[in-house]
């Protein structure tokens, strides 16, 4: 009587799972899910987190901190150039006595915009070649020959790569 009770109970719960709505799952929300299992991702976004937020805010700590990147003092000079890294100057100094810790720092910055920039030319780029033929065939051309088009540019393109 108990085997009984405990099946019945048993496809009870069954039932009842089978009968609640399955949770929807966005795009967005399962790769986020994966990266998070991803100890190395994780650990990867953080860094280009703390990259971007160091280059973004150096005006406000690392002039005062560290000097500026660019001014050089020709009184000092001898004594401050070529210095091995120290609290004072984590990286050193290079020959003009300019601390290279701020240097990297507002070097970041223009990393960082020449990697937007070449991925929003990019993008861009991508945008018309792939646009053109849809407005083509939306124009009364011939699809066919918009399509034909588009990928002789593309594997002309991808051609005159290395």
């Amino acid at each position: 009587m108990q085997e009984t009770d405990s099946q019945s109970q048993e496809q009870a719960t069954a039932t009842k799972a089978a009968s609640a709505p399955a949770k929807s799952r966005t795009l967005w929300g399962d790769a986020f899910k994966r990266l998070r299992k991803n100890k190395l991702a994780v650990i990867g976004v953080c860094w280009i987190i703390i990259v971007v937020v160091v280059a973004l805010t150096a005006d406000l700590w690392a002039k005062p901190w560290l000097g500026s990147p660019t001014a050089s003092d020709s009184t000092t000079m001898a004594e401050t150039s070529l210095l091995a890294p120290c609290a004072e100057h984590p990286f050193g100094t290079d020959s003009l006595g300019r601390d290279i810790l701020v240097r990297v720092i507002y070097g970041a910055r223009v990393s960082l915009s020449v990697g937007i920039m070449a991925t929003a030319i990019s993008t861009v780029i991508g945008l018309v070649m792939g646009a053109w033929p849809v407005s083509m065939a939306a124009s009364g051309i011939r699809s066919s020959c918009a399509v034909r088009t588009s990928s002789w540019r593309s594997r002309t393109c991808c051609s005159l790569l290395p």
